[in-house]
Formats: C-alpha cells, sequence, structure tokens
C-alpha cells in the first residue's frame, strides 16, 4: 500500500478545523492499509522537536515560535520533503511560506502532489494594511499552487469566490470535509452536563475575531429579552476574557457558560444538550467549511449559519438549516427565537439535516482521495 505524506501547519493536540480534518483522514487512511507520516508543528505543545506516534500515524513536530501577520513562521516543516520517503506529498495549505516552499520542493522530489486547499490566506486584524499584503499573497500563491498535481477544494462556493482557486477551477476537485456519523450518534447517552434551562444554544469553535462570538452574544442579549429561559454555551478556547467582558457589559454573563476547550471525546455530550448549533463567523475567508455543523447534524441538532461563501453550501436555507447576514446580530436573533419556539420547523430541520450529514460521511470522502492518489501513482 501507498506511502503518503501530509504536510500541515497544525495536528492534534492543537485545536480547529483543519487538524481535525487531517487527522481524521489520516485515521481512515490508516484503517484501509496505507502508512501515513505527518509533518507539522509543535502548536498545541510546549515549543519543540517530537516525534511521536499517535493512533498509527507518524508524526515529527517542528517548533512554533514566530508569527508574522497571524501566520506561522514554519519554513523548517517543509524542508524534511527532501529526504522524505514516499508515494503521495499530501500539502495542506494554504499557509503563506509553509505551502509555498512544501509545493517547490514536491516539485523538486518529483513526486505526486495534492493540495487540499482550506482556506485563502487573509488577515483582517490588521485594516489596510493585511488586505493589501493578503492580496499581493493570493497573487503570487497562483504559480505555486499550480505545482500540485490535483488540487482539491471542500466547497464550490469557497472555490468560486476565492483569488486563487476561481484562477484553476477547471483544475480544481470539490471534496468536502467529512465526519464520522456513529462516533457522535452513538455517543448520546453518555453524562450530559447539568444545565437548569429550557433553551439552549451552543457554540463551538475558536474564539477568535472571525468566527463571530461577538455577535452571538449581542444577539443572545436579544434573544433574553424575549425568551428569559434561554442559555447559551460557547464551548473553545481563545478570547475568553474578552467575550466574557461583553456579555457582563449586555448583563447576560449569568446565561453564559465558557468551557474552554474541551477533548473531542466530551464534545457529542454539549451537543446532545443543547436545542440549536450557531455558527456565526462573519464575512472572512478564514471560514471556510465549518465541521461544526457536520457534528451537530450527526447529533440531529438543527443549526443557524452565516451566509458566506464555504458553510452556506451544507445548508438549504429554511430545510436543513438557517442562513443569517454576517454580522447581523438582530437577524441573528430573529433566525434563534424563530427556531427555537417552532417546533415544527425544528423537527422538519433535523430531518432534512441528519439526511444531509449522511453525504458527508468519512468513507465515502476517503473513496474520493484514494481514488486521487492511485491515479496519480500510476500517472507517475
Amino acid at each position: 500500500m501507498y506511502k503518503i505524506c501530509h504536510v500541515c501547519s497544525c495536528f492534534p493536540p492543537s485545536y480547529g478545523g483543519v487538524e481535525t480534518f487531517v487527522y481524521n483522514l489520516c485515521k481512515k487512511l490508516i484503517e484501509k492499509g496505507y502508512y501515513i507520516k505527518v509533518i507539522t508543528s509543535s502548536r498545541g505543545k510546549k515549543p519543540g522537536r517530537y516525534y511521536e506516534w499517535i493512533d498509527g500515524i507518524e508524526v515529527i513536530r517542528y517548533p512554533e515560535r514566530i508569527y508574522l501577520f497571524e501566520t506561522p513562521l514554519t519554513p523548517r516543516i517543509a524542508l524534511p520533503i527532501l529526504f522524505e520517503d514516499y508515494d503521495v506529498l499530501h500539502i495542506h495549505g494554504m499557509v503563506p511560506i509553509l505551502t509555498d516552499l512544501a509545493l517547490l520542493i514536491g516539485k523538486i522530489r518529483r513526486k505526486p502532489i495534492v493540495l487540499t486547499y482550506h482556506y485563502d490566506a487573509e488577515t483582517l486584524k490588521y485594516g489596510v494594511l493585511g488586505m493589501i499584503i493578503s492580496r499581493i499573497y493570493n497573487h503570487i500563491t497562483i504559480s505555486f499552487v499550480k505545482l500540485a498535481d490535483k488540487v482539491v477544494a471542500t466547497t464550490r462556493s469557497y472555490a468560486e469566490t476565492s483569488h486563487v482557486l476561481s484562477k484553476i477551477l477547471r483544475r480544481t476537485v470539490i471534496i468536502p470535509c467529512g465526519i464520522d456519523i456513529n462516533y457522535f450518534l452513538n455517543t448520546q447517552n453518555n453524562v450530559q452536563p447539568s444545565i437548569n434551562a429550557k433553551y439552549k444554544i451552543l457554540y463551538v469553535g475558536k474564539l477568535i475575531y472571525y468566527k463571530g462570538v461577538d455577535t452571538l452574544i449581542k444577539a443572545f442579549k436579544i434573544v433574553t429579552d424575549a425568551l428569559d429561559d434561554a442559555y447559551l454555551i460557547i464551548v473553545g478556547n481563545g478570547e475568553i476574557e474578552k467575550l466574557k467582558l461583553l456579555a457582563g457589559k449586555l448583563g447576560v454573563n449569568n446565561k453564559i457558560m465558557f468551557t474552554g476547550w474541551l477533548p473531542n471525546e466530551l464534545l457529542p455530550r454539549y451537543y446532545h444538550t443543547s436545542d440549536i448549533v450557531v455558527l456565526p463567523s462573519i464575512k472572512s475567508r478564514r471560514e471556510a467549511f465549518g465541521i461544526v455543523l457536520l457534528e451537530a447534524m450527526a447529533c440531529r441538532k438543527p443549526v443557524i449559519v452565516s451566509n458566506i461563501p464555504g458553510p452556506r453550501s451544507i445548508i438549504k436555507d429554511g430545510e436543513n438549516g438557517l442562513l443569517v447576514p454576517p454580522g447581523n446580530s438582530l437577524k441573528l436573533a430573529d433566525a434563534i427565537i424563530k427556531l427555537l419556539t417552532n417546533k415544527k420547523l425544528k423537527e422538519n430541520m433535523v430531518r432534512h439535516a441528519y439526511e444531509t450529514v449522511k453525504e458527508y460521511d468519512w468513507d465515502n470522502i476517503v473513496r474520493q482521495y484514494e481514488d486521487i492518489y492511485k491515479a496519480l501513482v500510476r500517472f507517475k
């Protein structure tokens, strides 16, 4: 069976959508007999070099210490590609310098290269300067992306609106992220957190500006004015103190639980104890899919999602979820109240959502990647 070398900027115990995707893809490939090696950073651990095995996956980590415009400067991760033994190089991007260097070195090695293009490089924290830098990089990186033998995007809507992918749509294959449905479904009998409230709203993800959690808290204030017995659960690490301060100013801090980061084995408990799940991301290229939507659907929970490229590809508005304008707390509050108080609508959405999530079963996703690997190796 083939040896696949994955290169990514982060991997568990680092927490996020890309980490979750890469880990699950690798684990499924291991089950099918592939030899999997991951070269990544030490994010999630103390900065340093590590060599370890995780669920049959060989993992090599290099220290991540320096950031520039939100970008980790870790070119060292790409250098081992020159010497590693592999049949296919699978790169996960886009991370400036790291992804470009990995593509270039892979081309020098004359090995088949697969690039899963998870998101555009973008920084909104630095205003106009950040936008200018992002546009310059995205223009330059098109030449590097073309070095890949196969480019994969996770949704059509994201690819079509990407400055990079829109230039190579004919060469881009759409393969979404996957979900282990049984893992989330079969844990519903686990002990769930005790929350004495009639309406429970859940957010799962990083607590970072582009996730729009501040918009959710502002919307929650409006919700509590209409539905006194409502409670908001926020799962994730990041700007907790900043968000707590906002909740205090709005007078809803006693109705919000910040759990911090939770291991994957505890997540289903919170999904199952909630009534609805919200992904309130702002209009940003950093939110390209939304794995939490699949997790919520697998737990038979209705979802409310910002209408932005990527996540909106999963949702049929009014059928398996609700789409709301990004950054609009009033519209988000209206959608939350509507879904919490309309039992028939909620039940209908849950039914359609569960049918939707079956399309994203990991077995289907892995099979598509296997087809790419086999075709590229035969061609080479």
